[in-house]
């Protein structure tokens, strides 16, 4: 089960690149298309997805995770201890950024 199911359960309905017909050939545009319209948030790794949609005039979420090479369990410890935190966050905002040690807010 991918990480953003076991993360997010309860919070968000999920879905990852893997669900869709092209996997992870799913260009960023599809992503962000299917982002806005169904008014999810996109989590991601990719800086240059990111970046890009900073210059966009899509309207959704966005969670960009830098934390580097970190093993999954980790990973799924560090978004439960900071989800009430990142929930705060992402209702409020458009952008957000987590990494091992901060929640950042881009605005």
């Amino acid at each position: 089960m991918p990480c953003c199911r076991i993360v997010f359960h309860g919070h968000f309905r999920t879905w990852g690149t893997l669900d869709l017909p092209k996997q992870n050939k799913t260009g960023d545009e599809l992503i962000a298309g299917i982002a806005e319209r169904e008014a999810r948030v996109v989590v991601t790794k990719d800086t240059d997805f990111a970046a890009d949609q900073l210059h966009s005039t899509r309207q959704f979420k966005l969670l960009l995770v830098r934390t580097g090479n970190i093993e999954n369990t980790l990973l799924i410890d560090l978004f439960e201890s900071r989800m009430g935190k990142i929930l705060e966050c992402l209702e409020r905002n458009t952008f957000v950024e987590i990494n091992r040690r901060y929640i950042v807010i881009h605005r």
